[in-house]
């Protein structure tokens, strides 16, 4: 009898790896993630364990910015930009790893990378003119963070936000006594 194995998507390999912990107690919540950061930040300062904590973005959402409009020039530049670029390294290894091939022959590589990339690039453009006209970043954001800590070291957390001495569980200063 024979079986055959499909392959596991992504998501579920990585169910057997250990997964990133998401329950806690709440030490706060903040609309950004540098006020966050500086919570975990001051808990740290005060030599408390910090790998009881984990910073948790809420509400992912994906956010895309328009960085300008694309036009013909702008995508033919582009295009011979990358060009030279990918001319300059094929040539540069031709000239490297070839005994043949001297430094005079980088040149002619630049002009037809630049060439064939811009060709490339504008045809590209051509074919798709109307259906996207812009160039953007995509990103995913959370819109909020909580700082959450594991449930045993919660109330050393909160005592040290407070403002109070860290609990009796961390050795004392010989100095204070």
């Amino acid at each position: 009898m024979s079986h055959s194995q499909t392959p596991m998507p992504p998501q579920a390999a990585l169910s057997t790896q250990a997964q990133p912990r998401i329950t806690g107690t709440v030490l706060g919540t903040f609309p950004d993630y540098e006020p966050a950061q500086a919570l975990v930040d001051r808990l740290a300062d005060s030599d408390f364990e910090v790998a009881n904590l984990s910073i948790v973005g809420k509400g992912l959402v994906s956010v895309e910015r328009v960085v300008q409009r694309l036009s013909y020039p702008r995508v033919a530049l582009s295009g011979a930009t990358t060009g030279v670029v990918m001319g300059l390294i094929i040539g540069i290894g031709f000239a490297l790893f070839l005994p043949d091939h001297n430094w005079a022959s980088i040149l002619p590589m630049v002009v037809i990378g630049a060439c064939i990339w811009t060709i490339m690039n504008v045809i590209g453009y051509a074919t798709k003119r109307g259906q996207r006209d812009f160039l953007s970043t995509s990103q995913t954001v959370a819109t909020s963070y909580e700082v959450l800590c594991e449930p045993a070291a919660a109330a050393q957390a909160r005592q040290i936000l407070a403002g109070g001495a860290p609990s009796s569980s961390s050795p004392e200063d010989p100095a204070r006594s």
